[in-house]
C-alpha cells in the first residue's frame, strides 16, 4: 500500500498553522526572490483544503494577505531604487529607451497592469520593483495590487480545492493534476509573451528594463 504523501506532508510540522504560516511566507518572498511559481503552494494548500485540513476561506484570506504583502515589499525596494532609475531612464540607450517605455505603460495601464502581472510568475517582480523605481502613487499601486493578489489567490487555490474535490481517493493525483494546470499556464504566458515580442521587434527589451529596476534595488 503507498504511503499517503499529503498525510506524510501535514505529519511533517507539528501543526497544520505552521503548514499555512510557510506557505504564506513562500508567497510574499516569492514576488521579491521568484526562485519557483509560488502557485505550486497555493495549489498544494487547496488540495489541503480539500481534504479538511485546512479552512477553505481561511486559506484564501492568508494566501491573499501574503501575495499582497508581498508586492508591496517588492514596490518599496523599487522605491529605494527611484534615484538610479531615473538617471539610467533619461540616458540615450536602449536600455533608457525601455525604462521610459514602461513607465508610460505603468502610467497608461496603471492598476490593470500590476493587477494582471500577479499572474505572471517573473512579471509580477519585475512590474511591482518597476512600479516603485518610477514613482507609481503608492494609492493606485495598491489597488492593483489588492486586486490582483485577491484573484490570484482565489484562482490558484480554487484549483487546487477542485482537484482535491475530483480526486478525494487520491488527494496526491489531484495535486498533480493541479499543478499540471500552473505549468501550463506559465507555458502558454511565455508562448504568447515571446510571441508578442517577436510581433514588435522588441526581443529581449522588456526583460532588459526589468532587470536594470531590480539590479538598481540590490546595488
Amino acid at each position: 500500500m503507498q504511503p499517503d504523501v499529503l498525510a506524510v506532508l501535514t505529519a511533517a510540522l507539528p501543526t497544520t498553522a505552521w503548514l499555512l504560516a510557510v506557505a504564506a511566507a513562500f508567497v510574499t518572498l516569492d514576488a521579491v526572490l521568484p526562485v519557483l511559481p509560488s502557485e505550486t503552494a497555493l495549489v498544494t494548500v487547496g488540495v489541503l483544503a480539500a481534504t479538511g485540513v485546512f479552512s477553505l476561506q481561511a486559506s484564501l484570506a492568508t494566501l491573499a494577505v501574503a501575495a499582497f504583502a508581498g508586492d508591496l515589499l517588492a514596490f518599496a525596494l523599487g522605491r529605494n531604487a527611484a534615484p538610479r532609475w531615473e538617471r539610467l531612464r533619461s540616458t540615450a540607450t536602449r536600455r533608457g529607451a525601455v525604462m521610459r517605455g514602461a513607465s508610460e505603460a505603468l502610467g497608461r495601464y496603471g492598476v490593470g497592469l500590476v493587477a494582471s502581472a500577479r499572474f505572471v510568475p517573473a512579471g509580477r517582480t519585475a512590474v511591482t520593483v518597476s512600479a516603485g523605481a518610477s514613482g507609481m502613487r503608492l494609492p493606485v499601486f495598491a489597488t492593483g495590487a489588492a486586486l490582483g493578489s485577491v484573484a490570484w489567490a482565489t484562482a490558484f487555490t480554487l484549483t487546487g480545492y477542485l482537484g482535491g474535490r475530483a480526486f478525494a481517493g487520491n488527494p496526491a493525483i489531484g495535486l498533480l493534476v493541479g499543478l499540471g494546470v500552473v505549468a501550463l499556464v506559465a507555458l502558454l504566458t511565455e508562448v504568447v509573451r515571446q510571441a508578442r515580442d517577436g510581433d514588435r521587434g522588441t526581443g529581449a527589451a522588456p526583460s532588459d528594463g526589468s532587470s536594470t529596476a531590480v539590479t538598481a534595488v540590490v546595488r
